[in-house]
């Protein structure tokens, strides 16, 4: 049970503040990964590769694609056998193994790999943050996209944290703003939880699975 987070801007500090609410998702280890565009934050909780070289957010050998990964993949042995005819692996994780499936396979690799995962993969030569959810839904994924910001976290008061913190130091501008969304309201009063896409919060959503 990691947790994820991640922003649209170089600010480690505002990351790991904000990530520090979930800290209980990852006790093994924290760590941030930032360049002028991008900061990606993880707390690790360690199950299949204990060593520190597994620590997220990780890349690989060439440092143009990063990852934040929640989950378990079932198959990443089978995986990582069909990509080692091409790519070198440092680490014996299923973290690393994504990185690569992406790299050769782009987003199709979601056909590929078999398991229960949020992530966040960033794609620096494309200048892109893609975020995949597994496809029964059972790792959650939170974002917001509005007035220039995205975020994301595994939980909802990730998002809530950073946009709050980016409001009070007033370089969130409007797009920062956290409304109540009364569709969300409405479906968790009749239905007793709040489908994805929706919220309690107008603007940040919830990744639907797939």
């Amino acid at each position: 049970m990691c947790g994820i987070i991640g922003i649209n801007e170089k600010n480690e500090k505002l990351v790991r503040e904000a990530g520090a609410c979930f800290s209980y998702r990852g006790p093994d280890a924290s760590a941030v990964f930032s360049d002028d565009s991008v900061t990606l934050g993880h707390h690790r909780l360690s199950i299949l590769d204990l060593d520190p070289r597994s620590t997220q957010p990780m890349s690989g050998a060439d440092g143009s694609i990063w990852i934040v990964f929640n989950g378990e993949i079932f198959n990443f042995k089978e995986v990582k056998a069909e990509l080692e005819k091409k790519y070198s692996f440092k680490t014996t994780s299923d973290t690393e193994v994504l990185i690569y499936a992406y790299k050769e396979w782009g987003r199709n690799m979601t056909k590929r790999v078999q398991g229960m995962y949020a992530l966040a993969l960033y794609d620096i030569p494309a200048q892109k943050i893609v975020l995949m959810r597994d496809h029964e839904g059972i790792k959650p994924l939170y974002y917001f996209a509005e007035g220039g910001v995205f975020a994301f976290a595994s939980e909802i008061k990730g998002v809530v944290s950073l946009l709050r913190r980016l409001r009070r130091k007033n370089i969130g501008g409007t797009g920062a703003a956290l409304r109540f969304d009364r569709r969300g309201i409405d479906w968790y009063l009749a239905l007793g939880y709040i489908p994805a896409p929706f919220t309690v919060y107008e603007g940040i959503r919830k990744l639907e699975k797939g």
